[in-house]
């Protein structure tokens, strides 16, 4: 069983790209999510937006999709993408629920990888993601 986030990138194509994710594979999406991240210099707030897949049969594969810190983030309202977003999730998949948390940048963090094993405890932490089973 493995576990890896796909970063898709920080553009707004890459948000279109999940959006196609969700309507090509409906029955795989287990959970949108949206983080929320303050930029450790500038002082200024980003979303990024992910949606966890179900396994693979062979080799339980867990893909998490994400496009990162691409959109600025104002607390008083929520972003055309992002509404976008939740209303794609929510209208073509069975989740119901969309998950928000506020996480350190991944400016924060040496290289990607220490920032995607960061963001992977706390989906396993949250229950998003089911604990390593190395006896698939």
């Amino acid at each position: 069983m493995t576990q890896h986030i796909i970063k898709l990138g920080e553009g707004y194509g890459d948000l279109y790209e999940i959006h196609t994710l969700i309507k090509h594979m409906p029955d795989r999406i287990q959970h949108g999510i949206i983080l929320h991240s303050e930029h450790p210099k500038k002082n200024t707030m980003h979303t990024s937006l992910l949606i966890v897949l179900s396994p693979t049969e062979i080799g339980q594969f867990t893909p998490i999709y994400g496009s990162f810190e691409g959109i600025k983030y104002d607390p008083t309202h929520n972003s055309k993408r992002v509404r976008e977003f939740i209303d794609i999730v929510k209208s073509n998949t069975s989740v119901n629920h969309i998950h928000e948390f506020t996480v350190k940048h991944s400016d924060n963090f040496a290289s990607f990888s220490q920032y995607e094993h960061y963001l992977i405890g706390l989906f396993r932490n949250y229950h998003l993601l089911k604990p390593l089973d190395f006896n698939y």
